[in-house]
Order: C-alpha cells, then structure tokens, then sequence
C-alpha cells in the first residue's frame, strides 16, 4: 500500500499555500512513515514552494493549469501502482 496523503495548492492565497505546509507537518508528525504528496501549478508563488520542497516528507507534483480543476488534482495518487 502507497502511504500517500494527496494535497491540491493552486492561488496565490496564503491561507491555502500555508495550510498546505502546515498539513505536510502534521503528517510528519501524526504519521511518520506516510508521504506527503502535494499538487501545485505555477500560480502558487514560489517562495511557498520553495518551503514545500525543502520539506523531507513532501513530494510535490507539479500540474499544467490547463488540465483539471485544481480540487481533482489530488486524486491523481489513487490511479498509480505500488510500484511508482
């Protein structure tokens, strides 16, 4: 089982981009083991990314904004396999 919980960012607005940040710590803590997959396109500022990517239990997936709404993007982790 992929231990992965998905997270959708995409604006600019600070409520969403730190509570993003803030959920990847209380998943460190709460659940040390799973990983924090969070789902960004380019309209969330890059200093906000920057402290997401600096973050050990984070991997972030970055999404054409052209593709789907951005509440979706966080069930792209239920289609792959263990073994991505």
């Amino acid at each position: 089982m992929n231990k992965i919980v998905s997270i959708s960012v995409w604006g600019s607005n600070p409520q969403y981009c730190i509570g993003a940040i803030k959920n990847a710590e209380i998943v460190k803590k709460l659940l040390p083991e799973w990983k924090c997959r969070i789902f960004v396109n380019d309209s969330v500022p890059i200093k906000y990314q920057k402290i997401l990517y600096t973050m050990d239990n984070v991997e972030i997936a970055e999404v054409d904004s052209d593709d789907t709404y951005g509440m979706f993007w966080r069930f792209y982790s239920m289609f792959e396999s263990e073994d991505n």
